[in-house]
């Protein structure tokens, strides 16, 4: 009864991005079985659950967000989107790039401020010699 008083939907939605970032798959269900807003920012990041997903490379928590129809362009405090960091290194990087294509992502939103400024994701892809994202980036783009 009181929650609303105390931070309860903040809290929610911290807790859900906490937990896309955690890879928390079963916590993320729970939180938007809860109607948390799954488009809530993070103040002092700006990150959405989505964001975060995409950040840790958590490909199971970003498919859930993007099933509940996750804002796939909102940007974090320095412009980066989902796409943009989903371009990683890292084992998952592929199928989240692939599955933010395919929703739509805008795939030309990229940091505004930083040493990536003015970046979109298909150029960060070729910086990183990532031929399989650079592929998909591509086709996503026709």
């Amino acid at each position: 009864m009181f929650f609303g008083l105390f931070g309860g939907e903040r809290k929610r939605n911290a807790d859900l991005i906490a937990a896309a970032s955690a890879g928390n798959v079963a916590k993320v269900k729970k939180l938007l079985a809860k109607e948390t807003n799954i488009n809530a920012t993070d103040p002092k990041s700006g990150d959405t659950a989505l964001i975060a997903a995409a950040a840790a490379g958590k490909v199971d928590d970003l498919t859930s967000l993007l099933e509940k129809k996750a804002n796939l362009d909102i940007q974090d405090n320095n412009g980066q989107t989902a796409l943009f960091l989903a371009v990683t290194p890292g084992p998952s990087a592929l199928a989240m790039v692939e599955s933010l294509v395919k929703a739509g992502a805008n795939m030309r939103l990229g940091p505004t401020s930083g040493d990536n400024a003015g970046a979109t994701p298909l150029m960060l892809a070729i910086y990183m010699d990532a031929i399989p994202i650079v592929r998909t980036l591509l086709a996503g783009s026709t």
